[in-house]
């Protein structure tokens, strides 16, 4: 193992076979990993300088370079976890590669996971303690759990849900427009029954056209009497029998 520390103050234990290889630290900096055995401290990168850790043997070969996606984080995965799922710290599930197929991936820690690969997925060690986090976060994962992931992951998942159509609104309160003005105008309540009749007799419309009509023709005949013609009693019965009409109209079934 070798322990490296960059000048942000975080420190990071990886594994042997990140010897000669570059990482780059949370704050930016690059920490590089010498091949041969050094100081048992790493050192300090300075500006756009690089940071060294001790090493005692060469890079391992079996293992896959992989991505994340998301935060941009490499991590080394053995070759016995490709194809297998995993979560990295940042929340993003991705899949392991095989060999072959370069794709992002995260190299998963059971239960029983040494701390040795804690490193290798970029866990930082405790400046007082020494001691690596638990790495309980990167347990495996399912396919379903990686299918979740990558839908909450794409832009559509984040978008408003669709609005509800005019139809579905009117379905959802009792109906459709015809049902709806039907419920609303009472005309099939209010003038059913045993005086369904007398009701549409005194409806306000055509009491009102009646009413019109005869004080505009009680007017006219009074005029004529007196040796008057007035003008608007006609226009006042026309008004009346138009009102007249349209009471009766709205007392119509299915109006």
């Amino acid at each position: 193992m070798m322990r490296v520390r960059c000048q942000c103050g975080a420190t990071y234990e990886v594994g042997e076979e990140m010897a000669g290889r570059t990482a780059k630290c949370r704050c930016g900096a690059l920490l590089r990993m010498p091949a041969a055995a050094a100081s048992a401290d790493a050192g300090v990168a300075t500006g756009g300088a690089v940071s060294t850790a001790t090493s005692s043997s060469p890079p391992v070969a079996d293992s896959i370079s992989v991505t994340c996606a998301s935060c941009q984080r490499q991590h080394q995965a053995p070759k016995s976890m490709a194809g297998r799922f995993a979560r990295c710290p940042c929340g993003n599930a991705l899949q392991i590669p095989h060999p072959y197929a370069a794709t992002p991936g995260l190299v998963p820690l059971g239960p029983n996971a040494s701390q040795a690969t804690a490193p290798l997925l970029g866990i930082p060690v405790d400046p007082l303690t020494g001691q690596s986090h638990d790495g309980s976060l990167l347990d495996d994962l399912t396919h379903v759990d990686y299918e979740r992931a990558q839908q909450l992951s794409t832009p559509s998942a984040l978008q408003a849900p669709p609005r509800r159509s005019e139809a579905s609104v009117l379905a959802s309160h009792g109906g459709y427009p015809e049902q709806w003005r039907k419920q609303n105008s009472g005309s099939e309540s209010d003038y059913s029954g045993a005086f369904g009749f007398e009701k549409r007799l005194f409806n306000s419309g055509i009491l009102g056209g009646l009413l019109f009509m005869g004080i505009a023709s009680a007017w006219f005949i009074v005029g004529l009497f007196n040796g008057y013609l007035f003008y608007y009693p006609p226009v006042m019965f026309v008004l009346g029998f138009i009102g007249f009409v349209r009471g009766l109209m709205a007392t119509l079934p299915g109006r």
